[in-house]
């Protein structure tokens, strides 16, 4: 017997019109989730961290939400995901660096998560220098290195992992 506890899950899709990127996602209530991700995209505190820069690149505006599929029991709710995440490739933001196998320091890792455990460094920070096309804490400049309190900071669609990394390349003092 299904229950209402098992079904009514929703497949939805967040694009950029303006690139065509995607990230899928899977609510029970997908117009509340779609409030969500727009209230931490406005507030700069999005867990995708290229679903935030597009955002602060493009605005609101060239973002829209499409449902995919609807009525999904629990079981299937991960495995149409994941169909839908794969069939978008390399245009999903799901399907990026966050979830994908990564070599840091010639250790082959099936997650950045697990190579941010292992090596003892902050997951975002990792996220960030694997993404700058880093693959071995030796390449990464002494000055990159923020103190532990650094907060990333997005100018013109560019991440800096601090107002101080960001005033620096862009010649400002940080004040």
């Amino acid at each position: 017997m299904v229950t209402e506890k098992h079904c009514c899950y929703t497949v939805y899709k967040i694009t950029c019109t303006k690139n065509g990127r995607a990230y899928v996602g899977v609510s029970n209530d997908a117009a509340r989730r779609w409030r969500k991700h727009k209230s931490e995209l406005a507030a700069g505190s999005h867990h995708n961290p290229e679903l935030q820069a597009d955002y602060e690149r493009y605005g609101l505006g060239a973002f829209r939400l499409d449902i995919l599929e609807d009525g999904l029991i629990a079981p299937a709710k991960a495995v149409r995901e994941n169909v839908w995440i794969s069939s978008a490739g390399a245009k999903a933001y799901n399907a990026t660096l966050s979830n994908r196998p990564c070599v840091w320091n010639g250790v082959r890792y099936p997650t950045v998560a697990a190579a941010a455990r292992a090596s003892k460094i902050k997951y975002q920070r990792l996220l960030y220098w694997i993404s700058q096309g880093y693959t071995d804490s030796s390449q990464i400049p002494t000055e990159t290195h923020p103190p532990t309190w650094a907060i990333p900071v997005i100018w013109n669609g560019v991440q800096y992992e601090s107002i101080t990394a960001a005033a620096a390349a862009l010649g400002i003092h940080p004040s």
